[in-house]
């Protein structure tokens, strides 16, 4: 069962990745699937207590950043929902909220930043091997989270490391 929802998991976020790279879009049916596809691999090793009160955390961080963007939208569109339009999609959005179900909070920020970083870089490396202006190129933020998820699912399948739940950095300091 586990191994049959991290596969299905596996091809909804290849789904994902692919579309928001190619199309800019993605569906909206493959971010309800992900975090229901996940609930096997999850929920077989921790507490729903846990899971929950690790998911709220999850959610406040993301409600934070979501709140200094909008205030960062408001200085520089004019408008506390901007930077949407401006700088992420909706469904950029609607992806940080799935990956709140996934991880831990001290597992949730690592990830979070250390995708952030890597879409950055892998899109600034493809722009300059296509040729393609940053200034007028579509950031495709999903993708590089998704591919970053894809990464951690196969190590997990792989070989047997958990960097969804097991301790990288002690909750403590968080």
């Amino acid at each position: 069962m586990i191994i049959t929802g991290s596969i299905f998991s596996i091809v909804c976020l290849a789904i994902l990745v692919i579309q928001d790279f190619r199309f800019r879009k993605i569906s909206p049916v493959f971010m309800f699937l992900i975090p229901l596809s996940f609930c096997p691999l999850l929920l077989s090793y921790i507490e729903i207590e846990v899971w929950v009160s690790q998911t709220i955390r999850n959610l406040g961080f993301v409600c934070l950043i979501l709140t200094f963007l909008s205030i960062y939208s408001q200085i520089r569109f004019g408008s506390f929902l901007g930077f949407i339009d401006k700088a992420l999609g909706k469904g950029d959005i609607l992806f940080f909220l799935v990956l709140c179900f996934l991880f831990s909070f001290s597992n949730f920020i690592l990830f979070f930043l250390f995708s952030l970083i890597v879409s950055l870089l892998g899109f600034c490396i493809w722009a300059l091997i296509s040729r393609i202006s940053l200034a007028t190129a579509g950031f495709p933020l999903v993708s590089g989270m998704g591919f970053c998820l894809l990464v951690l699912l196969g190590v997990r399948l792989s070989i047997g490391l958990d960097f969804f739940y097991s301790s990288i950095i002690p909750e403590s300091v968080f």
